[in-house]
């Protein structure tokens, strides 16, 4: 306890003398009529005149009392009698200076870009005129050829290049903005307290001013007081260049806001001199140079942007600064947003597009997505209750008639939505509870809704929206771009992806090889080894939910007959397959478990019911020949003068498929089966000229239950035209399936494993189809995304959480501010700022937003009360308007935090002395009169 009173009284000691000694040093420097910390103007009194030099401009000006005859010094002077009583402002910083000495009403020309309401107030009542610019040059002539005009304050730039020369002599040029410190340009008001006869008056405000800007200051530069944060100022500039701005006044900024730049010294290189040699101006980078620029903004905790035009946000300034994102190869992508069709429910989730009510997690549980829980009624319906507070991409929230709109339309028009429960009628209960009914009970709605068909989304006339931690912004046949879902949590600490579509997983791989993909999924088992010589790339390996089947079509004549189908099944050489797509080196023993035993993996308890499935040519051949099929002089199987002739029909996006449909039909032809090979990366399996034999890879277990697989292709049902239509390929009509099937629905616990092993029996035992392998997959990985662990097969590539961005911290956690949070009545894109205009006059007004961004409370990174900086992801723009100005006249309001309200928020500034030290100072009172003689 003492040392915690000891550390305090240390702590208020150095408070009292930091005060006391900025407080004298401020009354010494803002009581003075001279300038003492702006270096660009000069005042001399001479009695009857008094001289002031715009050293920036190298112009002199001659001022006497109105009313009076001025001096003749010479040509080398301008001459203004003072009070002047009527200017041109041509530039809106003048005006802060001018409202803050009391005199807004003396202005009759205003900048078009001025964001003060009183200002805007008086152009629009035709109290001042908006100034003409010289673009305009009659319009400009007429204007600044008013004699009643008593000056025209213009900047150096302008000054240098007046346009008309008749008015140059009533020019005057102010260079408050090349300061190079922010209470430097502040100190200009005196300078304009030399034009308006009003030097008392801005004394009094320029140590209101400095007073402000130390309390504000000191608040957050006291020893220990917080964590000091880096900055950077940055834009995409003019030259379309990458730039950061760090003149001598913004570091001042910085440094009295309680921050810092952070260490640029290896950017030295891209260093850029202000245009008048003076100092250094920042840093700039070419395109060619975007990594350095990238490197450069990683070391800032916080970003200001200066983009322009004014009104960017996160995702703009994101697009400006070319941030990377992440591309994904591979060899599917979703055709459509629609998932009433085809596998797009299965694709949008994969591509982080789409959620369900329910899913799978890495450990194959089904777990709760948007819905929190599903109640089994009584009367055999489902109650499902959401979750509170998730949105769709478009920001609308979550509501059971939405998703009830969905899921039934989805449930109407996809058969494989169809296989586990039938026919759905869902009712709205209140904005998170629905009821859903089915045509066929189920005993597992979890896994029901965690099956790819039932994608939640939103209709949006012809279109759709999602609720994953993507959407879409782009889209062709080969290519999506991926944004992060703003309405998604922590959508800032995710990359916009892009994923490309490849013709084949020997192209993922070259494209990985070559450093053009971050991660590359559905790689050929050749590529494995291959890719371990490359820098930069490794590669995962993963055994996944799917297997490899092969359909027999029993409509053909040849194979209709149970005992041919049961030969070519037996001819399969599964460990061959198994071999052949399996990286080199793999031991043996991990090969022979891939084979299949059934539809399921054998590592699942479905799987493991059953033996791994044989290979025995001899039996095969001898069922052939009981059939009637029996082996010509060619070689090959006849029956009846026709041959045992098929089509085995495969497609190229699962790579495995490729490596097998050749050796399938050397097998087969070796049994003296005659078979022709096509490719169809269609999908219209079910359409003319359809198929004798299909390779198909389908994860079996997709919700962690067999019966959405078996029902959808074993039951008997109608053959459904289309595109990749999941259905009964084989179209054998079994009631011993379906009878097999109708046990499995509605079983439970060990009865449920029951039913499906004989379900499973009854399939092997018809073969419609046969099954191959249980593969393992391959994932190639760049260094970005060498943390990414595959799961869950190609079912969730993209999810919620990948590896962490490698973006910018102050991008990723959001502290990304803009210029432009207060603006002419134009507001953006290209009105003008009042940072501009306000933050020379009033830099106690800036620190104090600085302060309030660069230190806030917790992980409120936009505060409320700023004048300036606008927080880019979430903040507006405040856009002045004359009706905010309730009278012209009245002075201008303070808008730094001031000394009483931090002593009052900050306990340590608590005591009487420190309070008054921190009170508004003004200049000293006169000395006494002298005593009489």
């Amino acid at each position: 306890r003492l040392n915690a009173d000891f550390e305090k009284m240390k702590r208020v000691i150095f408070l009292v003398a930091s005060a006391t000694s900025t407080a004298a040093q401020s009354v010494q420097q803002c009581a003075s009529t001279k300038p003492s910390t702006a270096t660009l103007f000069t005042y001399d009194d001479m009695g009857s005149y008094q001289i002031v030099n715009s050293t920036q401009c190298n112009k002199k000006y001659i001022l006497y009392r109105r009313g009076e005859t001025a001096p003749d010094l010479g040509t080398d002077y301008q001459y203004f009698a003072v009070p002047l009583m009527k200017v041109a402002v041509t530039q809106s910083v003048t005006n802060t200076f001018l409202e803050l000495l009391g005199v807004r009403d003396r202005i009759a020309v205003a900048s078009e870009y001025s964001s003060s309401a009183c200002i805007e107030k008086m152009v629009t009542s035709g109290t001042a005129e908006k100034y003409v610019q010289p673009t305009d040059a009659v319009g400009h002539a007429n204007q600044m050829g008013n004699d009643e005009l008593d000056a025209i304050f213009s900047d150096p730039w302008n000054t240098g290049k007046w346009a008309h020369g008749p008015s140059a002599s009533k020019v005057i040029c102010e260079a408050s903005t090349y300061e190079t410190s922010p209470l430097g340009s502040a100190e200009w008001i005196k300078f304009f307290g030399y034009l308006f006869d009003m030097s008392a008056k801005a004394r009094e405000t320029l140590c209101a001013t400095r007073s402000r800007y130390s309390c504000n200051s000191l608040v957050v530069t006291q020893p220990g007081s917080f964590k000091v944060p880096t900055v950077l100022f940055t834009s995409l500039d003019w030259n379309n260049e990458y730039s950061i701005q760090a003149p001598p006044f913004k570091s001042k900024f910085i440094h009295d806001a309680g921050a810092k730049y952070p260490d640029l010294s290896a950017f030295k290189s891209f260093e850029q001199m202000h245009w008048t040699g003076a100092y250094t101006a920042g840093y700039k980078f070419p395109k060619a140079n975007v990594t350095h620029f990238h490197a450069a903004l990683q070391l800032a905790d916080v970003l200001i942007d200066e983009t322009y035009p004014h009104g960017q946000t996160l995702e703009t300034i994101v697009a400006a600064y070319d941030l990377p994102g992440l591309t994904v190869g591979q060899t599917f992508m979703a055709a459509d947003d629609d998932p009433g069709t085809g596998p797009t429910g299965w694709s949008l989730a994969s591509h982080g597009v789409a959620e369900k009510l329910f899913t799978v997690n890495s450990k194959g549980e089904v777990v709760p997505e948007l819905a929190k829980s599903a109640v089994h009624n009584k009367d055999d319906t489902w109650t499902i209750n959401l979750k509170p507070g998730r949105h769709f991409s478009d920001g609308s929230p979550v509501q059971s008639s939405v998703v009830a709109q969905a899921l039934g339309r989805t449930n109407q028009m996809h058969n494989s939505a169809q296989s586990s429960v039938g026919i759905m009628t869902l009712q709205t209960l209140d904005d998170l509870t629905l009821k859903i009914n089915t045509t066929v009970s189920t005993p597992a709605m979890e896994s029901v809704l965690a099956e790819w068909p039932f994608a939640v989304y939103k209709m949006t006339n012809d279109t759709r929206v999602f609720t994953g931690p993507y959407e879409i912004h782009n889209h062709t046949a080969t290519f999506m771009d991926l944004v992060p879902n703003k309405h998604y949590p922590h959508a800032m600490e995710r990359t916009p992806i892009k994923i490309k579509k490849f013709s084949t997983g020997d192209a993922v791989a070259a494209a990985l090889a070559a450093g053009e993909l971050d991660m590359g999924f559905n790689l050929p088992p050749t590529s494995v080894a291959q890719l371990g010589w490359v820098d930069d790339v490794s590669v995962k390996s993963y055994p996944v939910g799917y297997q490899y089947m092969m359909f027999f079509n029993t409509d053909r004549p040849n194979l209709s007959d149970k005992k041919v189908r049961q030969a070519l099944a037996l001819a399969i050489d599964r460990d061959q397959l198994a071999q052949a797509t399996a990286p080199p080196g793999i031991p043996a023993a991990e090969v022979a478990k891939a084979v299949a035993t059934s539809a399921f993996p054998s590592n699942t308890e479905w799987g493991a019911q059953h033996p791994p499935l044989p290979t025995n040519k001899t039996q095969a051949a001898q069922l052939l020949d009981e059939a009637g099929w029996l082996k010509g002089n060619d070689g090959i199987r006849a029956k009846n003068g026709q041959q045992l002739d098929v089509e085995l029909v495969y497609y190229t996006f699962r790579v495995d498929l490729v490596t097998m449909a050749p050796l399938i039909k050397a097998q087969l032809e070796d049994l003296g089966v005659k078979v022709t090979l096509r490719v169809n990366d269609i999908g219209d399996f079910a359409d003319s000229p359809g198929f004798d034999l299909l390779l198909w890879a389908q994860h079996t277990l997709p919700a962690g239950d067999p019966n959405w697989f078996l029902e959808t292709f074993f039951r008997t049902g109608p053959v459904i035209s289309g595109d990749w239509k999941a259905q009964n390929f084989a179209r054998l009509y079994s009631t011993e399936i379906d009878s097999a099937l109708d046990v499995l629905r509605p079983a439970t616990g060990g009865a449920r494993l029951t039913a499906s092993k004989d379900a499973m029996n009854a399939i092997l035992d018809l073969a419609p189809a046969t099954f191959l392998t249980s593969p393992v997959w391959h994932v190639g990985l760049g260094k970005r995304l060498a943390d990414y662990e595959p799961w869950g097969s190609d079912y969730y590539v993209i999810r919620p959480i990948m590896p962490k961005s490698d973006w910018p911290p102050a991008i990723l956690s959001g502290r990304v501010y803009q210029l432009d949070g207060t603006m002419d009545a134009r507001g953006p894109p290209y009105g003008g700022t009042d940072w501009y205009e306000s933050r020379v006059a009033e830099p106690d007004a800036m620190l104090s937003d600085l302060t309030a961004v660069l230190h806030p409370g917790g992980s409120d990174y936009m505060p409320t009360g700023m004048n300036y900086l606008r927080h880019a992801g979430k903040g507006s723009t405040h856009v002045t308007q004359a009706s905010e100005c309730s009278n012209p006249l009245a002075a201008r309001p303070i808008r730094a935090a001031t000394c009483e309200s931090l002593t009052d928020r900050n306990p340590d500034l608590a005591s009487e002395l420190v309070k008054e030290q921190f009170k508004g100072l003004s200049p000293p009172p006169p000395p006494p009169s002298p005593p009489p003689p």
